[in-house]
Order: structure tokens, then C-alpha cells, then sequence
């Protein structure tokens, strides 16, 4: 049996949000920016099992809305929606 990890991964929500915000680098809203957080977001959603989950990124007052429908599953979150400053 192989030993737990040293640091257990971090929940979604945060992960998410951490990698999202990472990639803004000021950079302003269009349709540039959406594919780059579209792609991160897939990308953790892969790696997390939740290939199936649905990924929309557009405008927000302000910023960037991301939304995440997840794959019905034992999960009690249903969707995840992410608003992230762009100012």
C-alpha cells in the first residue's frame, strides 16, 4: 500500500481560484484570456477525474466569470462559479 502524500492535494475551489488568478497577469478581458483560463481549468479538472465537468469563461462586472458545471457524481456541489478581478 502506498504511503498518503505529503501534502494532500487542495480542494478543488482553491486550486482552481489559485491557478485562474496565476494566469490573469493583468492581461485584459477577451477572448485571449478566456481560452487560457478555459484551459487551465480543463486541465485541473482532468487531472482531478472530472473530464465531463462544463467550462464557460466570459465577461463580469469588473472581470472574468468562470463557470463549472460538474458531472453528477457523489459530489454535493453541482457547479462552481468564480469571479475573478481583471482591474
Amino acid at each position: 500500500m502506498a504511503p498518503p502524500p505529503a501534502h494532500p492535494p487542495a480542494p478543488l475551489h482553491d486550486a482552481l481560484e489559485a491557478a485562474l488568478m496565476d494566469a490573469l497577469n493583468g492581461d485584459p478581458a477577451g477572448p485571449a484570456l478566456y481560452g487560457r483560463l478555459r484551459t487551465i481549468a480543463r486541465a485541473h479538472l482532468l487531472q482531478r477525474g472530472l473530464g465531463a465537468a462544463q467550462i464557460e469563461v466570459g465577461p463580469a462586472p469588473g472581470g472574468v466569470r468562470v463557470a463549472i458545471r460538474l458531472p453528477p457524481g457523489p459530489a454535493r456541489v453541482a457547479q462552481l462559479v468564480l469571479t475573478l478581478s481583471t482591474g
